[in-house]
Formats: structure tokens, sequence, C-alpha cells
């Protein structure tokens, strides 16, 4: 599992694990990273084990994200 907000998206973009994922990412990010991935209007978006936030303003729907992402890989087991 791994997770970005807001323009930190541009490290997962270097590490090519975006292609072809649907993410969340603030505005001055989505012309870099629109060729290769879908982006959501959503302000979290969870695709697989890659979870993105459009940024610090979304941070308590992120790691609710994260926490629920965490349960489900660990069978609801913290």
């Amino acid at each position: 599992m791994i997770g970005s907000s807001s323009n930190a998206i541009n490290v997962l973009l270097n590490a090519g694990v975006l292609e072809g994922k649907k993410i969340a990412c603030d505005d001055s990010s989505k012309e870099a990273v629109s060729k290769i991935t879908t982006i959501s209007e959503n302000p979290v978006e969870v695709d697989g084990l890659i979870l993105t936030s459009k940024g610090v303003e979304n941070v308590e729907e992120f790691g609710k994200k994260i926490l629920e992402k965490y349960l489900e890989i660990r069978g609801g087991v913290i």
C-alpha cells in the first residue's frame, strides 16, 4: 500500500507506479499525470493499493481511507 497527497503525487509518478491508475491530485499536478492516469474529481481516490488525495484539506478522509485499506488487507485485524 502506498499513498500521496497534493503535489507529492510526483513522487509516485517518478517511481512509475501510476500508469493506468485512477488518482486524485491537486490542480498543479494534473498536466503531469494526465497522460498515464485517469484523474478523479473525488477528493480522495483508492485504486488497488494506491491511495491519493487532492491535498491537505482532505487529510481526515485520506487517513480514514488508509485505515480502511489497511484493515481490508489485514482481514480486519489491527
